[in-house]
């Protein structure tokens, strides 16, 4: 039994003993092994802003579209302008005139205004002759004023002439209604001319982001379909409070300068910034989540470092962070994070 025992210690001593020979040949062998590859960019401080990306086209601003129209029912004669084209004040825009029903309508409002003068005459020579109370010369002389009225009213709308509509200000042909030959109805829109001046941009918004926006604020717009043109800056005019029911959106109105070159109803993209802060600026891919919290890492003497951090402000691209012992410059771990450990050897390579 005593035999036995020494051989035990004997062996465990043997073990233990190449244990320790071996003990620097596998260290060697790990440091002689390449840490994990990853991608790095420097830590950038400066001023991160929150967007909101819209959509939406150029419309007319409030009390900038005209709408020509006759008060009577009109034919028309002769369109000069089409949808669109841009004139001048002093322009043809539509002949127009009287339809065949309105030509015998004032046919009649003369012939009413003859027979109720002719019976006025006659009361009047009757109340001469004792032969008719003065109710019924009042009577003729009502039906007299009538008469008169409608038929002046024609007159004065100059209904029985052919008329040529001519715009009073330069703009652009949004509508037209009027076509040659058409009986147009009384007061009906013929042509709508929309100053050329006097644009706006009504861009399409989700509900939920209706608390972020605000009247004043700032807004980049750009076309959709001419991406070579400058973009230009405008302001919130308005916010509506109701949902649009073709969209289901919030319609936001946009103020922008004359001089911005934007078209009519052309398709534009509007940049909202809601928030803006200074601080470190990171892409948004190197912020991991570690439970309840955020962690990034750092490159120094070729080994990462865990920083636990809190993020602020994020767009599309970038994100907010602030901690403890971070430097403007140093490399941050942007690919490649997800694989490290705190102390972990790295191979670096700079993002381009």
């Amino acid at each position: 039994m005593k035999d036995m025992t020494q051989s035990l210690y004997r062996c465990g001593v043997m073990m233990l003993t190449a244990a320790f020979l071996l003990l620097p040949l596998v260290c060697l062998a790990r440091e002689d092994q390449p840490g994990a590859h990853v991608t790095v960019a420097p830590l950038r401080q400066g001023t991160i802003s929150q967007s909101i990306v819209t959509y939406g086209m150029v419309v007319p601003a409030p009390g900038a579209v005209t709408v020509f129209s006759l008060p009577y029912e009109s034919q028309v004669v002769k369109v000069f302008v089409s949808q669109g084209e841009q004139v001048a004040s002093g322009d043809s825009l539509v002949q127009a005139g009287p339809s065949p029903d309105t030509r015998l309508k004032i046919e009649m409002a003369k012939t009413a205004c003859k027979i109720a003068g002719k019976r006025l005459d006659d009361v009047i020579q009757k109340q001469k002759l004792k032969l008719a109370a003065n109710d019924e010369v009042f009577q003729a002389q009502q039906a007299f004023s009538d008469a008169s009225t409608a038929l002046k009213s024609y007159q004065t709308m100059k209904a029985e002439e052919m008329l040529t509509i001519k715009t009073s200000r330069a703009g652009i042909v949004d509508n037209i209604y009027a076509h040659e030959g058409a009986i147009m109805p009384p007061g009906g829109p013929l042509v709508d001319v929309v100053a050329g001046c006097a644009l706006e941009v009504r861009l399409g918004g989700e509900p939920e982001e209706a608390a972020q926006l605000a009247a004043g604020q700032t807004v980049l717009l750009s076309p959709v379909n001419r991406p070579a043109l400058k973009a230009v800056s405008g302001r919130i005019r308005a916010i509506s409070r109701s949902i649009n029911t073709a969209t289901r959106l919030i319609d936001i109105f946009v103020d922008m300068d004359a001089s911005s070159g934007m078209l009519l109803n052309e398709f534009i993209k509007g940049t909202i910034t809601v928030a803006a802060a200074k601080g470190f600026i990171v892409p948004r891919n190197a912020v991991l989540r570690s439970g309840d919290q955020y962690c990034l890492f750092t490159v120094k003497g070729n080994r990462a470092v865990r920083h636990i951090v809190q993020t602020g402000i994020e767009n599309e691209n970038e994100i907010q962070v602030s901690g403890e012992d971070l430097h403007p410059g140093e490399p941050v771990v942007i690919l490649g994070n997800y694989e490290l450990a705190d102390q972990m050897t790295v191979t670096m390579e700079e993002t381009r």
